[in-house]
């Protein structure tokens, strides 16, 4: 090795340093003589014995401009580029170092003119750029976002700063949570940020960062350390508090200081820490320290931009000092400008472009010409009739003039006011399908129609006639499928005119596949999905459409009763959803067989946007129905309801009498109870606001009745064929919305529970070889009015539990018999409880709501062991951090309680969050030590602590024998179980294995948040624990190797960022490190990986034998 001199040797090792801290902005030459591209990306470290490497480096640094603060720029002349040692040299020299927080263009660009030293992009812009209420809830991609605008605003070509100052990044909450998160989002920050360091909150103790810290700076990326008052976690400290005002709390941030300083922090944020306490650290470490709050004797001093210029409108800390209020004169500018808009003074000449006299009466003589070919262009095709954003006009030649059709990118699905995108591509080349000489569709649709019933084998046949179009039929009867195949479609009799009732016969070539083999997603997706299935069948017709339709495919529902949207909507999250309903009739005359009953309208709900809508409006049209797109949301509802009402009429009563609709028609019984639904249903649509589309209800019914007196209701097919009725979802949603609105329904509810009661009595006894088949059919209503005027019908309110004046809109307890009680006041509760039986057991399901077949599973385990079944929807604030976006928690309350009525459920507690916590937070806190500190509890220390809480209050106002949870929260379970054996309950804890979906995943509320492009990588947190059961059965018993086992598996899905691997004892939850697994020990082997932003758990328990499994779930 060359013998070199000390100052060269002094120049070596801070080059060293300045190469660790600023890869990728070294000249290329310089890069890759020193860092091979393995190395580089490996962040290995140079060879600073080699000779060459020495020459090569010194040279280097001699003329680099990170060794000068006056290298020359081509551009621009002289620059002064900060970097970290140019700080270091500050401080050293004890002169005061500037720092401010910049969040974009312009504001970076002001800082580096007044010759700011550091420009910090803060989560504080959180706040005041993006209006969040605190630091906590911005992300990765935004941070950097904005950090590139300021790296670019300093070091564009065009634009490069004369002074510029070193760019450090905040990693906001969540982004560091691991060693290796926050190198992975570092480098992001460095790479796609352009920053030259980043800044992290925390030291020794909570949050404790060190190791993260250490392998960012092992990584060669700066790090800035942050102590004092750390913003991303102030609720964790009781707020936004001075810290270090005692002994004990002064002590600590002097540790933290010296062990940041330690793990290679090059500088030190202090925040709200007492001036003295904040000079004796500094004079304890050797790197900068910059201040805020925290007096004039740190090395530097930082404050927030906005806090400067008084631009920010909603608080300025005690530690800010204002040194300008630029909010006042922007506020005065704009209002001046409006105010010279509305008086026409402005734009003046002086800001107008003028145009040639002779090209402006070109102009004049040829625009009505270009005006007329574009309206006759736009009658020609009534689909851009209905497109409400604009046009974008490209003209070559008059001949050949074009639209193109543009839309905006944010949709509503209308009358469920939810948001959803739709099908850009399919939508805007619907132009192109269409052929314009005869207006058919030359490229039509690939389709799928799921639900083979009367409504679903019509809607398939019609459609298949439509050239080019290709239809699938998918369904569960077997001997439909079996006939469709044979004959090569399904066999149509259809209406080819209303007036005249004028039928054909057709052979429509549809393809039938069974839903029920269908395990894998097809890889010809189509374009459009339509649920034809009965309501009970809606979340099963959705796993199946997810396979079937492409994911920014059209989805559509058409089917009776109401709530199938939003049973879609929770399926099929951010998919495009159509909602619609048609009166048309059918009935399936034999297998592959059906016929068209009658004529009807079919509805459909407009998109603000329309253009999903209208695609399906255009090819229901093509295919023969008589289609309208539905602009008002009332008008929808209207038809809706008025379906309802004569299906609440005329299909139990029939299914209960067991006869024909004509001998309905004849029965003076079947009258007066039709009589009572009529006038049940009218209540309830009056006092919400449905004008229905007929005038007169009753007379609507007998004329159904009447043009189909030789048909079956689908109910009383249903019950024949003994399969489940759409009860629930008919006579059971009016029952609903009379309780929501304290509106007596007595006879809904005697038909809902007599239905049920038959089917169930049906499924014993055995179908006799004389009863005939009877094929399932959909009645037709004709044509209905769509209303348009708000007048009511008068009904009689003798059944209303009170009067339409003091009617409040929310839920409350119904005292009806044999019906779910509903308890929103805790008071009422306790009273529902004392009245229970001391020998009646009484089981318990403490939930969040949006229950899965998870939740249901726990629901069937008390009913069979517990006489009375008691379930709680509380989403509880205290389990939620202040990142972790409560707003965002999925709420499903009316699907939630036609779950729980459909299962008999007892009683259901909906407790508020005043009465659950009178001061907004709980004085005393729960906290179950040894189970919520290790794993989950590790990353989220709050959520335990909240769930020990809430359902020890729970407990305590239900008073169950047993209370259920499910073991895919193992530890939420290990916490339970603690929590009732150390404060002596004498509770029972039951819990229920975890459900899974077809691919493994396990069933959560929170999958209805993953994307759906992402969806696909989720079954691999299941196919790492599956395959670290396989090795424990081969007999691996070493904790770390059953980690390797799932890590390996984990690491080949790049999209999914694992946040732990634990392996622990299986009832108290600790983790097993180092020794071997004894063969009695049941263990529970958890992962948990965040998906997009979506964070999910995963666990399996492994025993030796199957009992030890069982003893765990059967409680303490």
């Amino acid at each position: 090795m060359k013998i070199v001199s000390s100052q060269r040797l002094k120049l070596l090792i801070q080059g060293q340093r300045l190469l660790s801290i600023c890869k990728g902005r070294l000249p290329r030459s310089l890069e890759l003589n020193l860092f091979p591209w393995h190395q580089r990306y490996s962040f290995s470290s140079p060879d600073i014995t080699s000779t060459r490497t020495l020459d090569v480096l010194v040279r280097a640094l001699e003329s680099s401009p990170y060794q000068s603060n006056g290298a020359k720029d081509k551009h621009h002349g002289t620059r002064n580029i900060v970097h970290i040692p140019s700080i270091q040299e500050k401080c050293n020299a004890r002169e005061p170092i500037c720092m401010v927080t910049a969040y974009d263009y312009t504001s970076a660009r002001l800082c580096a003119a007044a010759g700011v030293d550091i420009l910090l992009v803060g989560d504080s812009l959180a706040q005041t750029m993006l209006g969040y209420d605190d630091t906590t809830s911005i992300t990765m991609d935004e941070m950097i976002h904005h950090c590139a605008a300021v790296t670019r605003s300093l070091d564009s070509p065009l634009a490069k700063c004369v002074h510029r100052p070193l760019v450090v990044c905040d990693l906001p909450f969540g982004a560091y949570t691991s060693t290796e998160s926050a190198i992975h989002n570092g480098v992001r920050v460095i790479k796609s940020g352009r920053a030259d360091a980043i800044k992290l909150e925390g030291g020794t103790h909570a949050p404790a960062v060190l190791a993260q810290v250490r392998g960012l700076v092992d990584a060669g990326i700066p790090v800035m350390g942050h102590i004092g008052l750390t913003p991303q976690t102030a609720q964790a400290f009781g707020g936004y508090r001075v810290q270090g005002r005692s002994t004990k709390a002064a002590l600590r941030l002097l540790e933290d200081a010296l062990e940041l300083e330690s793990a290679g922090c090059f500088a030190i944020v202090l925040e709200m820490v007492p001036g003295k306490i904040a000079e004796y650290i500094t004079e304890a470490i050797t790197i900068p320290t910059i201040g805020i709050g925290a007096g004039p004797s740190t090395s530097g001093q930082v404050l927030v931009f906005h806090d400067i210029i008084g631009a920010f409108d909603k608080f300025v800390p005690k530690f800010s000092k204002q040194y300008t209020n630029v909010k006042e004169t922007i506020s005065t500018a704009i209002k001046q400008y409006c105010e010279d808009v509305v008086d026409r003074t402005f734009p003046s000449n002086e800001h107008t472009f003028l145009v040639k006299s002779d090209v402006l009466r070109e102009f004049r003589e040829r625009a009505p010409e270009v005006a007329n070919l574009v309206t006759s262009k736009r009658r020609l095709v009534s689909f851009s009739r209905a497109v409400s954003s604009s046009c974008t006009l490209a003209v070559s030649d008059p001949s050949t003039y074009q639209s193109t059709i543009c839309h905006s990118n944010s949709k509503h699905v209308f009358i469920n006011s939810r948001k959803c995108s739709y099908n850009t591509s399919l939508c805007n080349n619907f132009e192109t399908r269409r052929n314009m000489t005869d207006g058919t569709l030359s490229k039509g649709f690939s389709i799928a129609v799921i639900g083979g019933g009367a409504m679903g084998s019509l809607l398939a046949a019609r459609l298949a006639l439509q050239p080019n179009n290709r239809v699938s039929l998918f369904t569960s009867w077997q001997e439909h499928i079996n006939v469709i195949k044979e004959q090569g479609g399904i066999e149509l009799t259809h209406i080819i005119s209303s007036d005249s009732l004028s039928y054909k016969k057709s052979l429509a070539p549809v393809e039938a596949i069974d839903a029920v083999t269908l395990t894998k997603p097809l890889q010809d997706k189509t374009d459009i999905g339509i649920v034809m299935t009965k309501s009970n069948s809606t979340e099963q017709a959705a796993r199946v459409a997810a396979k079937v339709v492409h994911p920014s495919g059209i989805f559509v529902t058409l089917q009776n009763g109401i709530g199938n949207y939003d049973i879609l909507a929770r399926a099929l999250p951010d998919s495009h959803i159509v909602q619609g309903i048609t009166t048309d009739g059918a009935r399936i005359q034999r297998p592959g067989k059906v016929v068209q009953t009658g004529a009807g309208n079919t509805l459909i709900a407009k998109c603000n946007g329309n253009s999903a809508s209208q695609v399906i409006v255009e090819m229901l049209h093509y295919a023969g129905f008589d289609c309208e797109l539905i602009t008002d949301a009332n008008a929808l509802a209207s038809v809706v309801w008025g379906k309802l009402l004569i299906n609440c009429a005329i299909n139990p009563v029939s299914a209960l009498l067991d006869v024909s609709n004509g001998e309905v028609l004849n029965s003076a019984d079947a009258d007066a109870i039709m009589q009572d639904v009529i006038k049940e249903v009218l209540h309830v649509t009056n006092q919400k606001g449905i004008k229905l589309p007929f005038q007169n209800p009753q007379e609507q019914v007998r004329q159904v009745l009447m043009n189909t007196s030789q048909n079956f209701s689908s109910m009383l097919s249903d019950v024949r064929r003994r399969v489940p009725t759409e009860i629930d979802f008919i006579n059971g949603h009016v029952v609903q919305e009379g309780r929501a609105l304290r509106i007596s329904t007595p006879m809904n509810l005697c038909l809902l529970h007599a239905i049920k009661r038959l089917t169930r009595a049906s499924e014993h006894f055995p179908r006799s070889f004389a009863d005939p088949e009877y094929m399932p059919e959909a009645p037709s209503l004709g044509f209905v009015r769509v209303s348009q005027c708000d007048e009511h019908y008068p009904v009689d309110q003798s059944n209303s539990i009170c009067t339409p004046s003091n009617i409040k809109q929310d839920r409350s307890n119904q005292n009806m018999s044999d019906s779910m009680q509903l308890f929103e006041n805790l008071s009422k509760f306790r009273a529902y409880r004392r009245a229970i039986s001391p020998s009646d057991k009484v089981g318990f399901i403490p939930t969040m709501g949006c229950l899965h077949a998870g939740h249901l599973s726990l629901i069937e385990m008390s009913q069979r062991e517990c006489d009375q079944t008691i379930v709680s929807i509380f989403v509880n604030p205290m389990q939620f951090a202040a990142h972790e976006d409560l707003h965002r928690y999925p709420r499903t309350l009316d699907t939630d309680l036609s779950h729980l009525h459909r299962l008999g459920v007892d009683a259901v507690l909906l407790p508020k969050g005043e009465e659950m916590y009178p001061d907004s937070k709980p004085n005393v806190y729960i906290i179950v030590a040894d189970a919520t500190r290790k794993a989950e509890g590790a990353s989220r220390p709050h959520f335990f602590d909240g769930v020990a809480t809430v359902v020890a209050k729970l407990l305590n106002i239900v008073q169950p024998n047993f209370v259920y949870f499910g073991q895919k929260d193992a530890q939420q379970c290990a916490t339970i179980r603690s929590l009732l054996e150390d404060l002596n309950y004498d509770i029972t804890i039951r819990v229920g294995p975890t459900l899974r979906e077809e691919d493994g995943v396990a069933m959560s509320s929170r999958n209805l948040r993953i994307p759906p492009d992402l969806r696909p990588k989720a079954p691999v947190l299941y196919h790492a624990l599956t395959a670290a059961r396989n090795a424990y059965h081969l007999g691996e018993r070493r904790p770390n190797k059953l980690r390797e086992v799932i890590a390996k598996i984990l690491h080949t899905t790049p999209e999914v960022a694992v946040h732990y691997i634990d392996i622990a004892d299986a009832k108290s939850m600790q983790p097993l490190s180092d020794w071997t697994i004894s063969n009695d020990q049941s263990i529970c082997v958890s992962v948990a990986a965040t998906l997009g932003d979506v964070r999910l758990i995963d666990n399996i328990v492994l025993s030796r034998d199957q009992e030890t499994l069982v003893d765990m779930r059967e409680g303490v």
